[in-house]
């Protein structure tokens, strides 16, 4: 007997993670669903009775899957019954009755283990207090240009790194990056370049621009790159500097250099996301071209980059903050 699922659909930036043991409960029990509903709309759902008596050459006609049970005369003769049958409505709704009661007692139970257990929960609930105070933790907010002992990027902005590498957004979508909140408008807070590095912003790039790093400063010799993005407003104008129009390419640039602002834009205008940087550090395909940075496969863990704790595997109730932080 296959349970009852329930598919969750989650906003761009969810107020809870789902790990990924979590997220394939959930797949499964959404597939199982599938299957038992296809099963219940297979069965018939009729409740007539078929009486015992003499049955004329209508009911043959409507119901000519059922010919096997009655003798049908030729040109419209009566059909007698040979068995009588009755449809088994009555125990078909007992058993969807029975299907749905288990469905919600497991519906209930999962979205109550979800929202209390979720292994993440501790440090989301420290980004919403700061979301709604950021005078409340001052300690948590992290300055742009800093950098965390020997590591060797500089941090790109102000704000709070809201969501980390590896935090689920739902089903089918893990965090590729790290999302960093100012906390303030749209507009307001600067971007900076975390390394040097040679800068393209493509023609059809409305808020983000990536940067080519020839040799990775921890595994020197392999190139990687740099993806910046949201900056721009809900409707698309963009906040990245007029330095870097759309269609620059390989232009080369230090670490520190200003980039944009951080925006809110998501390509609906409609669903605009929480002010932020996206910031991820992409891997070379091998033909001097970045891999899709959408995949997290094709991203690496920017902790030791940052000397962060920005892996959302590992930190699970920690504001991502440096001990000893050095000015640039």
């Amino acid at each position: 007997m296959y349970l009852i699922g329930l598919r969750v659909h989650f906003a761009r930036h969810p107020t809870a993670t789902l790990t990924r043991p979590a997220a394939t409960l959930f797949k499964y029990l959404y597939l199982a669903a599938k299957t038992l509903t296809a099963e219940l709309e297979s069965e018939s759902d009729n409740s007539e009775e078929i009486p015992t008596e003499i049955i004329n050459s209508s009911f043959c006609a409507n119901y000519p899957q059922k010919r096997g049970n009655y003798h049908c005369g030729l040109h419209h003769d009566p059909c007698f019954t040979l068995k009588p049958k009755r449809y088994n409505a009555p125990a078909m709704s007992k058993r969807f009755l029975i299907i749905s009661i288990v469905a919600v007692v497991i519906v209930t139970a999962a979205v109550t283990a979800y929202f209390t257990y979720s292994p993440n929960a501790e440090r989301v609930a420290k980004f919403r207090l700061w979301m709604q105070n950021p005078a409340s933790h001052p300690d948590w907010k992290l300055v742009a240009g800093s950098q965390c002992g020997s590591a060797p990027f500089i941090f790109p902005t102000d704000g709070f790194p809201g969501f980390l590498w590896g935090d689920s957004f739902g089903l089918r979508h893990t965090h590729q990056g790290i999302d960093i909140f100012s906390g303030t408008e749209a507009g307001v807070t600067r971007v900076i370049s975390a390394y040097p590095g040679y800068l393209t912003h493509l023609p059809e790039w409305k808020s983000a621009v990536i940067v080519r790093v020839p040799s990775d400063p921890l595994n020197p010799g392999q190139q990687i790159w740099l993806y910046y993005t949201h900056m721009a407003d809900r409707f698309g104008n963009s906040f990245i500097s007029e330095e870097f129009p759309a269609g620059t390419s390989e232009k080369p640039i230090e670490a520190g250099t200003f980039l944009g602002y951080q925006g809110d834009y998501s390509g609906d205008p409609n669903n605009p996301v929480g002010v932020h940087l996206h910031f991820s550090i992409v891997e070379d395909d091998g033909t001097g071209q970045f891999k899709n940075e959408l995949e997290i496969e094709n991203t690496l863990d920017p902790s030791p980059y940052l000397g962060l704790p920005l892996n959302g595997y590992e930190n699970r109730d920690r504001a991502p903050m440096c001990e000893t932080t050095e000015e640039q």
